[in-house]
C-alpha cells in the first residue's frame, strides 16, 4: 500500500524528482553567478564536453531572473509535496 503512495510513479515521487531537478538547476545558476563574480573570469573560457571552447558571457540579470523563477517553482513543489505527505498521514491515521 505504501509503495503505491510513495513509490515510483506516485505523486510524492514525482514531486520529489521535481525538487531534485530544481535543486540541480539552482546549483547551476549559483555556479554561473559565482564564476562571473570571480576576478579574472574573463580570461578563462569555459569548455564544452568535447573540448571545444565555447565562451559565453554571463548575463547576471538573466541568471537572477532564472533563479527567482526556479525558487518559485521549488517552493510550489515543496508545498505540494508537504500536502501530499499530509494527506497520506491523515489517511493512515483514519485507517
Amino acid at each position: 500500500m505504501l509503495r503505491g503512495l510513495l513509490g515510483d510513479g506516485s505523486i510524492a515521487s514525482t514531486l520529489k524528482l521535481g525538487l531534485d531537478d530544481s535543486t540541480s538547476r539552482i546549483a547551476g545558476i549559483a555556479n554561473r553567478v559565482a564564476n562571473a563574480a570571480t576576478p579574472g573570469f574573463e580570461d578563462i573560457a569555459p569548455f564544452s564536453e568535447d573540448g571545444i571552447e565555447t565562451p559565453e558571457p554571463v548575463d547576471l540579470e538573466r541568471e537572477m531572473v532564472a533563479l527567482a523563477d526556479e525558487s518559485i517553482r521549488f517552493d510550489a513543489q515543496a508545498r505540494l509535496l508537504r500536502m501530499s505527505y499530509d494527506m497520506i498521514r491523515v489517511s493512515m491515521r483514519q485507517g
